[in-house]
């Protein structure tokens, strides 16, 4: 079997520790409420705290990746992510744990930007896409997914502190794992092994202008996906008066949806290119059925659910291959800050949204605070279309001889 492959296996599992990691106190979201006596704006702000550290790290954790290594990042990722992850079970207060979610975001933010890199390392420009799709879509679906509805039945039979101990010591075994395998091609390891962090390397990503604009273009639709896959399960029981289970698979049918849109996204794009079209159109069209879920009784909300995962993940894979794709201007080594950038202006949107989100429901209820979430999403695509069309010339790794087994 050839080692990308075995590679890509490994960050696959890597991704899908991260997001378990990230979702798996969603189910536990009534029980911490009740237990610390918080408000819908209070679990908002649980929500918010993983994605604040998450933000505020994604560059320097593409830093990390340029100064040590793509290798180490990724370790260091994983580790203070499953490290928070039982801290987070240990605490005794609401503040507590609130910071252990800002750390458990931080150590996503290595974990996601070394992947990235190591992803655009392994394979070449026609298959980019694809191989980043298995990872940040299929991969982080079934995380994400694993985390809302199986660790809802995992809450229910243990309590919410040990479910998320078991989630915690789920990324352990998958750091004894990346320790091990040989995530690194050796005809790169020059590349990735550090050493390339200078002022030169700073001014390349944070003045190339293309990252901004693709950076805020998905702002609007990655706080409103996000905030959607935790509390559209809170919509269904207090207004459609769903069961907590019934709940939990909307949230799961949102996420497993984009599994298959993830490898399709990856495919139409490596296939056909129309980056532009591609991630744009499924933005603006995933926001138009967001702003409808009010108007949808139980039955719609299912198949609104499963539009609103497949559409976005068509246009998030190759949004998460745009960093490779500019070949003449973001070396190898630079990749993952370059992915860390527009992340970190993505997730002002998974940070700033939740917190809009919960303030309008509090004010105004569901009917107000749903079609805010699609009209962010549109609102931010704007961004994309004035945004430089990525080149689907051969990707910055297509020199690159990838090790066979």
């Amino acid at each position: 079997m050839n080692n990308r492959w075995i590679a890509l296996a490994v960050l696959c599992l890597g991704v899908f520790q991260f997001t378990l990691n990230w979702f798996c106190v969603v189910p536990a979201f009534p029980a911490i409420a009740h237990e610390y006596g918080l408000s819908i704006p209070q679990v908002a702000a649980l929500v918010a705290a993983f994605v604040g550290g998450y933000g505020i790290c994604h560059l320097p954790a593409g830093w990390l990746s340029a100064r040590f290594g793509m290798r180490c990042a990724l370790l260091i990722g994983i580790a203070l992510e499953a490290c928070a992850s039982l801290s987070g079970a240990l605490v005794s207060s609401y503040p507590a744990m609130l910071v252990t979610r800002l750390i458990a975001g931080a150590g996503g933010a290595c974990c996601l930007g070394a992947v990235v890199g190591l992803v655009s390392a392994w394979f070449r420009d026609r298959e980019l896409s694809f191989a980043m799709g298995l990872t940040t879509g299929v991969a982080f679906a079934l995380g994400a997914a694993t985390g809302l509805f199986l660790w809802s039945m995992v809450v229910t039979a243990v309590g919410w502190h040990t479910a998320i101990v078991i989630a915690g010591f789920i990324g352990f075994g998958v750091l004894l794992l990346a320790w091990i395998a040989p995530i690194v091609p050796r005809a790169a390891a020059a590349t990735l092994d550090g050493g390339h962090l200078d002022t030169r390397a700073v001014r390349r990503v944070l003045c190339n202008g293309a990252l901004w604009w693709w950076g805020l273009s998905i702002v609007g639709s990655y706080g409103s996906f996000f905030t959607l896959a935790q509390f559209l399960p809170i919509y269904a029981e207090r207004v459609l008066r769903f069961s907590p289970t019934e709940g939990g698979r909307l949230s799961a049918l949102l996420l497993l949806s984009g599994i298959p849109a993830a490898m399709l996204g990856g495919w139409l794009s490596d296939r056909f290119g129309r980056i532009k079209l591609l991630i744009c159109g499924a933005f603006v069209v995933s926001g138009i059925v967001t702003v409808m879920l009010p108007r949808l009784d139980g039955g719609s909300l299912h198949l609104a659910a499963a539009a609103i995962g497949l559409i976005t993940m068509i246009g998030l894979t190759p949004w998460f291959s745009v960093p490779a794709m500019y070949p003449d201007r973001i070396p190898l080594h630079d990749v993952p800050a370059a992915s860390g950038l527009m992340l970190s202006l993505a997730a002002v949107g998974g940070f700033a949204v939740p917190l809009g989100f919960g303030r309008i429901v509090a004010s105004y209820g569901f009917d107000a605070g749903l079609p805010y979430l699609g009209i962010v999403s549109i609102a931010f695509t704007a961004f994309g279309l004035i945004a430089p069309t990525p080149s689907r010339r051969r990707g910055i790794v297509g020199h690159i001889q990838t090790d066979a087994a």
